[in-house]
């Protein structure tokens, strides 16, 4: 990676490191959905979804259409659905690790 790609995956990182725009990309991944709608799946004030979805269409995570007098969002990166699997399974492994470690340390047994 260049130096400049490098500072680029960073500033799309950090995009990603605010939990009520995960919490907006968990619920857009079912499917597009206007503000309201978006409002009401994650308890998020409408404010702050408008502040978010703003950012996250800033930075081409999602796309929005206006439709009468909404404005609908959706996932615009495929890869969203690739990285939200990849970082979902190593919390899973890390999880699963955590409970073997607990269980060999409650029977006595060294953990591994």
């Amino acid at each position: 990676m260049s130096d400049g790609q490098v500072e680029e995956a960073a500033r799309l990182f950090g995009m990603l490191s605010e939990p009520a725009r995960l919490y907006l990309l968990r619920a857009l991944m079912e499917g597009a959905a206007p503000v309201g709608r978006l409002v009401a799946l994650t308890g998020i004030k409408q404010g702050t979804v408008s502040k978010h979805l703003g950012i996250l269409h800033a930075s081409r995570f999602v796309a929005r259409r206006r439709e009468g007098t909404q404005v609908w969002y959706e996932i615009s990166e495929p890869a969203l659905f690739e990285l939200c699997e990849l970082m979902c399974s190593r919390i899973q492994r890390d999880v699963e690790g955590q409970i073997a470690r607990l269980g060999a340390d409650r029977h006595g047994n060294p953990a591994a």
